[in-house]
């Protein structure tokens, strides 16, 4: 990049509970982890304008993910979308499953070899920090707005207005839990989130499971796979 800002879209991501993976699991398996971000890379399976793959950029900071794309550039805040949406699915693939907590940012970075700074990052970081709050990644209304305006309707069936009235990415639904061909998966993390619910007196952790287990059981419903909950 040149020796100035770019504008670029950009997505903040925190690792949720890394701590206690550090704790827990051995090197290797959280290798895999920094191997699954490094393959999301590009999503190619998705139906999107060619971007080159040296204008996606990644860098990595401990518990912490930044992913930017040139905002310049037609398709760039939709693969950005879809490479958090994968990023998040493949988390859910590990044992025990991971969550991820962010937020995407339409600013101004600097990037160069493993320096990485501008009011956009700070941006993103702060809203991760102070508005994500639980396991969603969020998106300002007014950049969805600013996209539609210029190209399609891309984002009506992936952004969802939440509770609080931010909007995050469907990340569920992209996990493909409301295809019945995937309907395994739902009972997986389900009775994961149990699990946790069931052992554990931590507020925060039980507030993010709670929020998960929120977003899933609808899905449940909608399958008719729904456990009986004693009220």
């Amino acid at each position: 990049m040149q020796e100035e800002y770019q504008e670029c879209y950009i997505a903040f991501i925190d690792i949720l509970g890394f701590k206690s993976l550090i704790r827990d699991k051995k090197c290797s398996e959280l290798i895999r982890i920094y191997q699954s971000i490094k393959s999301m890379r590009y999503v190619k399976e998705i139906d999107l304008p060619s971007l080159p793959e040296h204008n996606i950029h990644i860098k990595v900071m401990s518990d912490s993910v930044c992913i930017f794309i040139p905002s310049d550039l037609k398709g760039s805040l939709q693969q950005l979308v879809f490479m958090c949406l994968d990023f998040q699915s493949r988390m859910f693939e590990m044992n025990p499953p991971v969550l991820l907590r962010g937020a995407i940012v339409k600013g101004l970075i600097y990037s160069k070899d493993d320096v990485i700074f501008g009011p956009g990052f700070v941006d993103a970081y702060l809203m991760e920090e102070n508005n994500a709050n639980v396991p969603r990644i969020i998106i300002n209304k007014s950049i969805i707005d600013d996209y539609k305006n210029n190209d399609n309707e891309f984002f009506d069936s992936i952004v969802v207005r939440d509770f609080d009235a931010f909007y995050y990415l469907d990340y569920i639904s992209a996990y493909g839990l409301n295809n019945r061909s995937n309907i395994g998966r739902y009972d997986k993390l389900y009775e994961y989130i149990c699990s946790v619910l069931d052992n554990t007196t931590d507020d925060s952790i039980r507030n993010k499971y709670l929020y998960l287990e929120s977003k899933v059981l609808p899905l449940l419903h909608e399958h008719n796979r729904a456990p009986y909950i004693n009220e």
